[in-house]
């Protein structure tokens, strides 16, 4: 049969339609293939709008192929139907319906069929949006479903209707069903009609649906298939009923549950119905619960178990079906505390008692009735460390279901933890009952239970190690980063203190080098409450380790591992106990060379011997990283064998695990971590390094392990340099595995891991780089520098940032031979005129280096020409602090006259900014002395007697710079600068101010110069904004605090004084009031925050600003002066009357956030809700402005709104384990988050960067917003521009589409549960119909009904807009 046709789409479909009733089953299905091609074109089907005729007779044809015998026949006809109802004439929809919907009246079809086929018809109909105008075919598609289909569900007419062209609808089908005791599937339409058209649906039809859905859950007859069904039913329905409703049918459930003669099944079901409804509208529903929660507690209170209890020895026989009811009762409990949290405190202690209740609860095996009491007492006697596991599991009963009551309460812990960690673990009830009944249950016998108790004891170790800062020792990966974090040397960050980065030794102190040191734990809090429990807990573990299956065994050492992480150590008598079997799991599960083979024998089978390797050797390295060397020096031998034997497994999972653990060994058996180095210390190391460079040479060898391998190496090398470190290594072993490394540059598959390989080395190495031989050093510094060339940014920032550490120490540097020289400055220079500003800065760096070690003088005209043109150009100023470290080595080399004719002549005044030129004039001058041709003396001279004031202001700031470095050496004082205050040019004073600043800074001068500038101040009151720029640089680059205390206080007074007359003066002000905070903290602290409550609003701007400095500038040592103070101060500003303060403000929590997280996260409970409170729209700020003839609104909240959300967005940032943890934190978190999505468009981006952090960090939270996500994304989708709007306009909309999409990808990829099957599978063969009966309650079940329409929409309406954004993911390597 062909499957192309060049006839008309009408007389095509037409000769399809005949060939319906072919007796050759073949072609009908081959038939009905060619017609879902055609419906599925919107161009082949574009006739059927039109053509009624032609309608009826495909859907005549279809209602016969739908009782086809054949199965396959009758799923291609469900297909058809999807594709069709989108194409078909409005009128013939209801007519469509009621066919197809009265299908079963035949006796030959199967009940479920049509439901089957129906449910297609609803799911594709056209459906309602939010946030979009209702069109027509919307409305067409709900009147058919209100004319035909709800009446047939009901099975009578819920809406009179003014046309008489439909009978009256026969039985209702659900009615059929409660009397024939079938389930035709019926009520899985009715639940798809709830979710695609309940928001058109109205009150009467709700009610009507929600009654049969009542009788259904009621009825005798019905199955329990069904009544489940029901309840999703009822669930989806609730999202559209009336206060009055809901009321009404809660209040009729809770009758049902004061009926004594009500059976067990049906109270079990009345729960389920609640705990569905409290996840579907936790909003809604919540109010209610303090009516019915005391029914559903009452179900698993103690009084009704001791009730039970007597009963069932009275009977001689357990009710089972009891166990269900508690089981039920506890899955509500759960609902009800992870959906409404707050409604659901006053009932925390009663949830508390029932979880543990049930937790232990086991009527086949007699538990001891004071467990609760003596579980830590008598944990050693209840568990042996020899029990066998399996011999509880002989005690089984095959009708107990007691085991999901126990599985149930262990999860309703995990949610009470999740909702109310914080509060329960400051008072101890989590350890103090929680834990301990937890610990007493890894005896539970049945696995999949004791496995939710070990997740739930682990979720809350983790809770009580939240906020613990640990410094990660994978950031010797990337140098550049780490870097960046390291803590600068002063009290108080100076400007330009970035200086420091050229000094990669510090990089040290990152990198765990140092062995950890034991801590007694805290007098009280949770972190003493888990150090109470920690034995025990650890001896457990042990035991389940050791004795238990292989999947308990798993989830035991990531308890355990949890364990260790919290306490940061803490094990140092367990360790004996601890490493043997850890080492025997790693050993044995791999010993048949293939860990990723089939799982081992496990009543869940989900771990395998990988996965068991993998858990353990995590355990392993973490103890190895949190306790001192000299703990496990006897288990060495054994650690090292299993782990070497590790890197060599098939899976490469097991073999980069056991690489990093590797790499926590040599740590601890490497200087300054190892104490002491002796001969079998030494041949450890050897033992690992042989079989580091044994796999990397290896041809067997998958990539990412190679990768990981060099990565060790480069550790391994950097903590053998030295002294020390050649006592561990010998030389002519570095020598081979340094060529080994050297030759993993040059591959092109390995270059980049090599790379980072050599800095990490360099890092670790840094101050003893004596067994660095000059030949390596060369060649690997010309190949790290032939990268530079490359198009790859990441791997050119990598080998930079490479060289800079390898280059940092002299000792290094001196080494490479003149001709290397050449050419690495050879292939550096053409960096600094690179557009790319992230190279500049480190290349100045490595020339900085390479120049200061070189012994020879290699400063050419070349690299002058290159120094100059990047002085002169606009980006100059973004690289000053390295350009002056670069001059500053020419200028110590004696090389620095031919630069400073540069300086002066080429580039002078031509630059684009003259105060750049003369600090790095000023910095040669100094250290160049008489060698670079020029002298002080000059530049004064060019002041008195320069020809145009550009060249005065250059001269002033060589002098100020100078003045900065040389003190009271450099020959002028004060009065020349303040000369200059009075010039006509704007440009000369401020250049004047700021150059007087600087040198009153320079050793020597403070006692001088600062009453001179104070004296000023007084004399002449118009020059006050000149003198507060000369405060400001004197504060900022002071470097002797102490010199600056005698007029601290006259300084404060000056610079409030000033500022507060001129609102030009306020930042100016604030930054020198910050500086002499931190100068002196006991003083002034007290005194700024008391600004905060001044009358006038500049006064508190002023505090704000300076606040924010304060907190951005300092380091941890004056924690202590802030500490007492910070949670009252943001308080205070954040509730400033003034909006431009409450927007200072807002930054000044960020900064706060971002500097000192540690001081802000113990009381976000109190801070972050003012913070949520400047996320709303205040319609007081909001004004009309007319603009001629137009009139536009003016948001005057906008800007704080904004600041707003970049604070939550820092917090969410930095940390969201510590925001997600306070349920009404959660809550408002969520709501404001996705308000954001239709706020302004920063907002919104914000709002979109947020929403998947916030579905990584709370899934379960985020998928029950899908919803009201969805609705505001389809808004911002639907939206169009007017005809007029301009270009921007435009372009704004469609940048907003886009993100919009992006986001909703990454919530898909993150959520995938959540994303709809929108195709209908079905079955096949001649059963299909019974194949297919379940699937209406399965597909998409659970799925949100607005999420799963807005997919849809986003899917059929902006595909291409998908795909291109899908494809700049992939090629951006980020993937959705």
């Amino acid at each position: 049969m062909s499957r192309t046709s060049t006839l008309p789409p009408s007389q095509n479909v037409s000769e399809l339609v005949h060939k319906l009733h072919d007796a050759d089953s073949d072609i009908r299905y081959m038939s009905l293939s060619d017609l879902h091609t055609i419906f599925s074109s919107p161009t082949q089907s574009a006739f059927l709008t039109q053509d009624y005729t032609a309608c009826a007779r495909i859907i005549d044809g279809l209602v016969h192929t739908l009782v086809d015998p054949n199965g396959e026949v009758q799923n291609m006809t469900v297909n058809c139907l999807g594709p069709l109802v989108q194409r078909v004439h409005p009128g013939v929809l209801a007519p469509m319906i009621h066919k197809f919907v009265n299908l079963e009246n035949a006796d030959t079809v199967d009940i479920s069929i049509s439901a089957l086929a129906v449910r297609s018809i609803v799911v594709h109909l056209p459906r309602p949006a939010p946030g979009t105008p209702r069109t027509k075919s919307v409305t067409d598609a709900y009147d058919a479903v209100s004319k035909v289909l709800v009446p047939r569900l009901v099975g009578h007419i819920v809406i009179p209707r003014r046309d008489k062209d439909l009978p009256d609808p026969p039985k209702g089908l659900l009615e059929e069903d409660l009397e024939k005791g079938r389930d035709s599937n019926a009520i899985d339409v009715l639940t798809e009609v709830a979710r695609y058209f309940g928001p058109l649906l109205q009150d009467p039809e709700v009610k009507a649906l929600q009654h049969i859905t009542i009788r259904v859950l009621e009825n005798d007859r019905a199955g329990t298939t069904m009544k489940k069904k029901a309840v999703i039913a009822l669930s989806a329905l609730s999202h559209f009923f009336s206060e009055t409703l809901l009321s009404s049918v809660i209040s009729h459930l809770i009758e049902a549950l004061r009926d004594p003669h009500l059976i067990s099944t049906n109270r079990k079901l009345i729960i389920n119905i609640f705990g569905s409804m409290a996840r579907a509208i936790p909003a809604k529903f919540g109010p209610h619960l303090k009516t019915l929660a005391p029914f559903v507690l009452a179900a698993v209170s103690q009084q009704e178990l001791n009730e039970q209890t007597q009963g069932d020895e009275e009977d001689e026989e357990r009710d089972p079906q009891a166990d269900e009811v508690r089981e039920a009762a506890l899955s509500a409990l759960e609902s009800f505390l992870g959906s409404c949290s707050r409604e659901m405190e006053r009932y925390m202690p009663e949830c508390v008692d029932a979880a543990l209740r049930y937790l232990k609860y086991d009527p086949v095996i007699a538990d001891d009735e004071e467990e609760d009491e003596e579980d830590m007492k008598d944990a050693d006697d209840e568990f042996e460390l020899d029990e066998d596991f399996e011999e509880e599991v002989g005690a089984d009963d095959e009708d107990d279901m007691s085991w999901k009551a126990r599985r149930v309460a262990a999860k309703t812990l995990h949610t009470i933890i999740s909702v109310r960690g914080r509060d329960l673990l400051e008072n101890g009830a989590l350890y103090d009952r929680i834990a301990v009944a937890l610990i007493g249950r890894f005896k539970e016998r049945e696995e999949n239970v004791r496995i939710e108790v070990l997740s739930t004891l682990g979720f809350l170790v983790r809770k009580t190690g939240d906020g613990l800062i640990t410094v990660d020792s994978q950031l010797a990966n990337g140098i550049e980063h780490a870097l960046a974090l390291q803590s600068q040397g002063r009290k108080r960050r100076r400007a330009n203190s970035d200086i420091s980065m050229s000094d990669p030794r510090k990089f040290g102190r990152l990198t765990g080098s140092n062995s950890p040191e034991t801590t007694s734990p805290p007098p009280a809090g949770p972190s003493a409450s888990l150090a109470k429990i920690g034995i025990d807990m650890t001896n457990g573990l042990l035991k389940l380790i050791k004795t238990s299956t292989p999947s308990t065994q798993q989830t035991a050492m990531s308890v355990l591992k949890d364990l260790v992480i919290a306490r940061q150590g803490g094990f140092d008598t367990l360790l004996a106990n601890i490493i043997p079997p850890l080492v025997d799991t790693i050993q044995s599960a791999g010993s048949n060379g293939k860990s990723s083979g089939p799982a081992l024998p496990s009543s869940s089978g989900s771990a395998t011997g990988a996965t068991l390797q993998t858990e353990a050797l995590q355990l392993v390295a973490e103890i190895l990283k949190s306790h001192s060397s000299k703990l496990f020096q006897p288990h060495l031998p054994s650690i090292i064998r299993a782990v070497i034997k590790t890197i060599g497994e098939t899976s490469p999972r097991v073999a980069s695990e056991g690489l990093l653990t590797l790499e926590q060994l040599v740590k601890a058996l490497t200087p300054p971590r190892a104490a002491s180095i002796n001969q079998q210390s030494s041949a450890q190391v050897d033992q690992i390094l042989s079989a580091i460079v044994d796999l990397i040479n290896s041809r067997n060898t998958d990539l990412s392990v190679r990768k990981d391998a060099i990565h060790v190496l480069g550790i391994l090398l950097g903590r053998t340099f030295g002294a020390k470190g050649s006592k561990v290594l010998p030389q002519q072993r570095r020598s081979a595995a340094l060529d080994v490394l050297y030759d993993t540059c040059r591959n092109e598959t390995t270059r980049h891991a090599a790379i980072r390989a050599v800095s990490a080395m360099a890092a670790q190495a840094a101050g003893d780089k004596t067994g660095f031989d000059g030949t390596w050093t060369s060649k690997v510094c010309l190949e790290l520098a032939a990268q530079l060339r490359k198009a790859d940014r990441a791997l050119r920032g990598a080998s930079l940032a490479a060289l800079r550490t390898l280059l940092a120490d002299s000792g290094t540097s001196s080494t490479i031979d003149a001709s290397s020289e050449g050419q690495l400055l050879g292939m550096l220079t053409p960096l600094l005129t690179s557009e790319d500003l992230h190279m500049v800065g480190p290349a100045l760096l490595v020339i900085a280096a390479t120049v200061s070690g070189s012994p020879r003088n290699i400063v050419g005209q070349d690299l002058i020409e290159h120094i100059g043109t990047l002085v002169a150009s606009s980006t100059a100023s973004s690289a000053l602090a390295p350009l002056c470290v670069l001059v500053e080595a020419i200028g110590r080399r004696g090389a620095g006259q031919p630069l400073m004719q540069k300086l002066l002549q080429d580039v002078g005044i031509k630059a684009s900014s003259t105060t750049v030129v003369g600090k790095l004039i000023g910095a040669l001058l100094v250290a160049g002395g008489e060698s670079v041709g020029v002298k002080v003396g000059d530049f004064l001279k060019e002041v008195r007697q320069a020809v145009d004031e550009q060249r005065r202001s250059l001269a002033l700031a060589v002098l100020g710079e100078v003045g900065l470095r040389s003190g009271s050496q450099a020959g002028f004082s004060s009065d020349m600068f303040f000369g200059y205050f009075a010039s006509k040019i704007p440009e000369v004073q401020l250049a004047a101010a700021n150059a007087l600043g600087r040198a009153a800074a320079g050793p020597g001068n403070v006692k001088s110069w600062v009453p001179a500038i104070l004296q000023r101040i007084k004399q002449n009151p118009g020059e006050q904004y000149l003198a507060l720029h000369a405060i400001r640089e004197l504060l900022q680059h002071n470097e002797n605090d102490k010199e600056i205390l005698p007029f601290a206080s006259t300084l404060w007074d000056s610079a409030l004084s000033t500022s507060r007359e001129r609102e030009d003066n306020r930042a100016l002000g604030a930054e020198c009031i910050a500086n002499l905070v931190m100068i002196d903290p006991p003083e002034f602290l007290t005194a700024l925050q008391s600004l905060l409550n001044d009358r006038t609003a500049s006064i508190r701007a002023i505090a704000i600003l300076a606040f924010r400095d304060v907190f951005t500038a300092t380091d941890s040592t004056y924690d202590k002066d802030l500490r007492p103070i910070t949670v009252e101060l943001l308080t205070t500003m954040l509730r400033d009357s003034d909006v431009e303060n409450r927007r200072s403000a807002l930054n000044t929590f960020s900064a706060a956030v971002r500097n000192k997280a540690h001081l802000i996260l113990p009381h976000l409970a109190t801070l972050l809700p003012l913070v949520l409170d400047q996320s709303h729209k205040d319609p007081s700020l909001i004004r009309e402005v007319s603009m001629g003839p137009f009139k536009h609104t003016v948001d005057d909240g906008l800007e704080v709104r904004k600041n707003a959300y970049e604070t939550l967005y820092s917090l969410l940032e930095i940390a969201p384990g510590r925001i997600l943890v306070d349920p009404s934190i959660v809550s408002a978190f969520f709501d404001r988050t996705i308000a954001g999505v239709g706020d302004d468009r920063g907002i919104q981006t914000l709002s979109n960067l947020m929403l998947p952090k916030l579905a990584s960090s709370a899934p379960e939270e985020m998928t029950r917003r899908l919803d009201t996500v969805a609705e505001q994304f389809r808004t911002v989708l639907a939206f169009k521009p007017k005809e007029t709007a301009v270009r921007p306009e435009v372009e704004k909309a469609e940048d907003a589409k886009r993100g919009v999409v992006k986001v909703s990808l990454e919530l898909a990829k993150l959520l995938p549960g959540e994303v709809p099957d929108v195709g209908v599978k079905t079955g096949s063969g001649a059963g299909a119909g019974q194949a297919a009966a379940g699937y209406a309650a399965s597909a998409n079940a659970g799925l949100k009904p607005v999420w799963s329409g807005y997919w849809e929409y986003m899917m059929a309406s902006f595909g291409e807009l998908v795909k291109q954004v899908e494809k700049e993911g992939k090629e951006g390597g980020r993937g959705v």
